[in-house]
């Protein structure tokens, strides 16, 4: 079984720094040439479904990365992107420079242990979830290949479960938009073939 997995392209709301959880920001120019690299670099490759965040920027990226195979799309609730609550359309430094919450925005990506969301998801909502449906997508796609369409945030969850190691392994790593990462399943052993591979982009 062989799981790719990818970042939404890049949105006008990324370019503004400006947080974007559960509210909706379009694909910028380049977020479309993002996917479209991607499906390029995917064409050749068996995919029998995809699923995907049902946040319009995820679901475009699926629909471009899909092209012109007759695969189905299924849109799940628990890819979706990291609620930031009151932060949602914030700029990071408007954030950072509030005196309510520039600590807790400085938890969030370097002491994830300690977050207190306003309004959002705790750590353990969006691992829970993403855990859940990701035990759900294997066991209904056994000896498959699939493509998961999700977020940045998500996609840390995403690579812990997979790690089998602390929730927020990847703090560290910043997916790239359209990035490609590879999980293959044998035998209930999981390798991972590649993270974050950008190769595909176009100059």
């Amino acid at each position: 079984m062989n799981i790719y997995i990818t970042r939404h392209g890049e949105t006008e709301w990324n370019t503004e720094k400006r947080m974007q959880g559960w509210r909706n920001s379009n694909l910028t120019e380049l977020g479309l040439k993002q996917a479209e690299a991607l499906r390029d670099r995917l064409q050749d490759i068996n995919l029998d479904v995809i699923y995907a965040s049902p946040l319009k920027r995820a679901y475009d990226t699926a629909n471009i990365i899909k092209g012109s195979k007759n695969i189905e799309i299924i849109k799940s609730d628990d890819l979706r992107e990291m609620g930031f609550g009151n932060w949602e359309g914030m700029t990071l430094e408007e954030i950072e420079s509030h005196p309510e919450y520039k600590d807790e925005i400085y938890n969030l990506y370097n002491n994830p242990v300690e977050y207190k969301p306003f309004g959002g998801e705790t750590i353990n909502n969006v691992s829970e979830r993403v855990h859940n449906i990701l035990d759900e997508i294997i066991q209904n796609n056994k000896y498959k290949d699939i493509l998961i369409v999700t977020h940045g945030m998500t996609l840390k969850f995403v690579m812990a479960y997979f790690a089998k190691k602390a929730k927020m392994e990847y703090e560290d790593v910043i997916f790239g938009q359209a990035s490609l990462t590879h999980v293959k399943l044998d035998d209930n052993k999981i390798k991972l073939m590649s993270v974050n591979d950008t190769s595909h982009y176009k100059k």
